[in-house]
């Protein structure tokens, strides 16, 4: 009951922060993103898919790789637990941060750099199946069939 309570107190914080974080994203202002997704981590950190989906991004797109890779690698763990997504949403999210985990991932020093992530081929991943929030969170503007 106490849990309960405490995230309803802090369902507004918590809502305001996210939507700030992808609204920043949005507006290619990472910096203030990093801010929003850092004022979040207590709720968030190895809890959350999107969370670090998005906070991986923003440190691939900040030059932070290897906390980039660390990021998409954990939400890609999280994903596969997951019972949040199905199976479409799930290839798609995968396809999101197989892309920029590879990104960034190639952007390490050779001696720093991890195993590839695993891709998964555009044909495979049903944009029908997939929540319109998630495509404008985790846009894959480059898929074939891409519409919002």
């Amino acid at each position: 009951m106490v849990t309960f309570i405490k995230k309803i107190i802090h369902a507004p914080f918590v809502g305001a922060k996210w939507v700030a974080a992808l609204e920043s994203v949005a507006m290619e202002d990472y910096l203030s993103a990093i801010g929003n997704l850092q004022n979040l981590a207590r709720f968030f950190e190895n809890k959350d898919v999107e969370y670090h989906m998005l906070k991986g991004f923003v440190e691939y797109a900040t030059n932070n790789n290897s906390a980039a890779v660390k990021d998409l690698k954990l939400s890609i763990n999280l994903l596969e637990k997951s019972s949040k997504y199905n199976e479409a949403e799930k290839k798609y999210l995968e396809c999101y941060a197989g892309i920029y985990g590879n990104l960034a991932n190639s952007n390490l020093s050779h001696e720093h750099q991890g195993e590839n992530f695993e891709m998964i081929a555009w044909r495979d991943v049903d944009l029908s199946g997939v929540r319109k929030a998630l495509k404008m969170n985790f846009p894959l503007g480059k898929h074939p069939s891409w519409e919002i």
